[in-house]
This record gives structure tokens, sequence and C-alpha cells, in this order.
């Protein structure tokens, strides 16, 4: 049974996820085939505006990777994960450059690969739900985000916000999601798939530019924001990028980072964020992808991921 449905109406798409058997919807081999396969499809079909992703559990987006294939790898160079990471990244990728504009429909928790399928969307909008929860939490695991959540993030938000969701690992709630712009909208949970069609209408002239912007590295002005710019409302994007990725800030942020497990994991995420931040997105999401492979084989990652599952009793 498939975990895909699409379906049409006046030229949206909606493409809705529900893997069969399970409470949530995760990241496998098999859905990234299925999503691949639909999106496929889309891509190749006329009178088209529209595409929003949505998922048909209760309280889940997509609840991130499936880690089971992500335990016990032997080395950096295991080609089974790199073909689970490719074939994430090129469904991303295609998700990135559909020839209209997309949107998820955020009405539960989208964590982990969850919210980078929703990165890689032009549009995020958020339900009402309780339990609606945005975060990349790899770094609990030994890892950090794999599908783009690492150079997508600071080009939406800023490199100051991606490193607290990524190195501390802490979720947004929607209004906090809203508040650091990592969402477009709230809206009530029943009237979401509604306002995200008109949300898609509406950005239909300015996607394709947002799309460029966010291929290029990260606006970084030559001189840091300074705190008094800063209350003079004088200080751009550009200038507080500069101020996150000063060396002092990163090395204030890797003074930071606890000992422990995770501490190899939080030091990689903070380099990557860092590095990528300063190059276009295809050769930052390389950088990513080869952090993320060698992070895999660490002894810190297998000890985390065999926690994780006997905390689940798995």
């Amino acid at each position: 049974m498939s975990a895909v449905t699409l379906s049409e109406d006046a030229g949206i798409a909606t493409l809705s996820i529900d893997q069969p058997q399970g409470k949530v919807n995760v990241l496998s081999r098999r859905l990234w085939a299925e999503l691949e396969e639909a999106l496929t499809l889309l891509r190749a079909k006329t009178g088209l505006s529209g595409l929003m992703i949505v998922s048909s559990k209760p309280g889940i987006f997509i609840a991130g990777a499936d880690i089971r294939e992500l335990a016990e790898v032997p080395s950096a160079e295991h080609l089974p994960t790199r073909e689970f990471m490719n074939a994430g990244h090129r469904v991303l990728a295609m998700l990135a450059t559909m020839p209209f504009p997309t949107a998820a429909c955020i009405d539960g928790a989208a964590l982990g690969g969850g919210l980078e399928v929703a990165l890689a969307c032009d549009l995020r909008l958020a339900g009402t739900h309780p339990r609606v929860s945005l975060g990349l939490p790899e770094v609990s695991l030994g890892l950090i985000p794999g599908w783009g959540g690492t150079q997508r993030t600071p080009r939406l938000i800023g490199p100051a916000t991606t490193f607290d969701l990524i190195v501390d690992g802490e979720p947004l709630d929607a209004d906090r999601a809203l508040e650091r712009g990592l969402v477009n909208a709230i809206v009530p949970s029943e009237m979401l798939h509604t306002e995200t069609v008109r949300h898609l209408i509406a950005v239909n002239g300015t996607y394709m530019s947002n799309r460029t912007r966010h291929s290029l590295p990260v606006p970084i002005a030559e001189h840091p924001a300074t705190l008094a710019g800063m209350a003079d409302g004088l200080a751009d994007s550009g200038m507080m990028n500069a101020m996150s990725l000063s060396a002092e800030a990163l090395q204030a942020r890797r003074d930071g980072v606890p000992e422990g497990a995770k501490r190899l994991a939080a030091l990689a995420a903070i380099d990557v964020i860092d590095g990528g931040c300063r190059l276009p997105l295809d050769e930052a999401l390389a950088v990513e992808h080869q952090a993320f492979m060698q992070l895999t084989a660490t002894p810190e990652c297998r000890s985390l991921i065999a926690a994780f599952f006997a905390k689940r009793g798995k």
C-alpha cells in the first residue's frame, strides 16, 4: 500500500503522506522512492499552478528519518547509507525546483528530515494543532542534519537562529517558528489547506526570485553589526550575519558546547553552517553531506542511536 496519494483541484496539486501501519511518517528508502515517483509525475503534468504537501496523520507532518537506516554504519563510505542519503538529496532537489510554487502544510511535528522537506518548499504554513513542532534535533543522535538543514535554514532565517536550532537541538512551537521566520503564517488547522492555496496563488510571481536568492551564499557584510548600530536600527541582515559568523562569535559557540557524546556533532554543525554560508547552495550541500557521512561511523553516533532505541524498547 502506497504512503503517497496525489490529488488536484483547480490547478493546485496535493501530495498527501500517510505511511501505512505506523503512527508517524518517517523518511525511509521506500518513502523517498514514492516521493520521487510522485514529483516526477507532477513535474511532467501541464496546467498545475502549485503544490502543497500534507500529512494525513493527526499531529504529525514527518517525524524525521527512519533511524534504522542509520544504525551501525561501519564506515563513512558505507554504500547503502550513501544511497539512502543521496535519495533524499535527489528528491529535495526536485522539490526545490518544481515548475510552480510549493508549500508544506505543517499541522504537527516536522522534525529532522521532516523539517528539511518543508525547507525545500517555497512556503511553510503551520496549523494550530497542539503538537506543531519544528526542529532539527540530529545532534542528539551524534549527527547533523543531512538533507540540507544546515544550509537551507540559514538562507531562510539567518545563521544565528540556525545555530540555536541545530546546535542546541530545541524545537520551536508554531508561534516561535513564525517569530523566527521559519514559517510564513499560522492559520487555524481547519483552514490550513484553504489558506495554503491562497498563499500559493499570492506567491506565484515572486517564488523564482526567492529561489535564486536562496541558492547563493548567505549575505555577509564586510563589517559586522555593532550594538550601537543595532540600537539605532542601522544593522542590516548582512551585518547581523557577519556578527554571527565572526571569529569571536564562532569561538564562543564552540566554547559553549558541553562535553559528552553530542559534542562532536555539535562542533561539526558549527563548522558546516559557518563554511556553507559562504558557498553557493549546491556546494554547501556537498560540504554538509560529507560531514554527515563522517559522523555516521563514529562511536558517539552509534552509542547515541543505540540509546535512542533502548529508550523506546526496540
